[in-house]
């Protein structure tokens, strides 16, 4: 006589199978699921850093250019002082949402929020809002004034790197503490021009 297994052991035996083949594929299915939550994640993150090193770019060309556009305007007199005007204004302007953000985001990013006023983008809309009166209509005083702010601004800047070279940097610069408190110093360069 052979001996032959119980018809319950079989059943059990090819019970345990397809639950561990079910328990392994669900686990597959979870660790690829939160792998893909994690990757989503950094995304987010690098689409945050990235924006901050944009927003630095396009603020510190703009101080830049209008710090060395504004002296000359004074010397230009006619259709090509209009056209100086125009273009200091247009760039200026142009990179005004690049400061706005910049403010914006070294409020969130800094180490001590309450620093900040809390009418700190107020003060940086009135200063875009005077710097653009000041290019427009100001007079020498003000253009000259005024370009003395933006080279402190863009002195400010300078000491952050912000070229975009990799996803690393724009993950780098969320976690350096350092430029949220130069972004506390530019503003406190433009509430001293609001006030002069």
């Amino acid at each position: 006589m052979e001996a032959s297994s119980p018809p319950e052991t079989t059943k059990r035996s090819y019970a345990l199978a397809v639950t561990l083949v079910l328990l392994t594929a669900s686990l597959i299915g979870n660790v690829f699921l939160f792998s893909l939550h994690l990757q989503d994640k950094q995304q987010d993150r690098v689409d945050k850093g990235k924006t901050i090193l944009q927003s630095m770019g396009g603020t510190s060309q703009a101080l830049s250019n209008l710090a060395a556009l504004l002296p000359s305007m004074e010397e230009k007199s006619g259709a090509d002082k209009d056209r100086a005007i125009y273009d200091a204004g247009a760039f200026f302007l142009g990179q005004s949402g690049s400061l706005l953000t910049l403010m914006d985001r070294g409020e969130e990013y800094s180490a001590d929020a309450s620093k900040w006023p809390a009418d700190y983008k107020q003060s940086a809309a009135a200063y875009v809002e005077k710097a653009g009166k000041a290019i427009v209509s100001g007079t020498k005083e003000d253009k000259a004034r005024l370009a003395q702010t933006a080279k402190e601004l863009a002195r400010l800047l300078g000491g952050v790197d912000f070229s975009i070279d990799s996803k690393e940097r724009a993950l780098t610069i969320q976690a350096e503490k350092g430029w949220p408190d130069i972004c506390l110093q530019m503003l406190n360069v433009m509430e001293a021009y609001l006030k002069s």
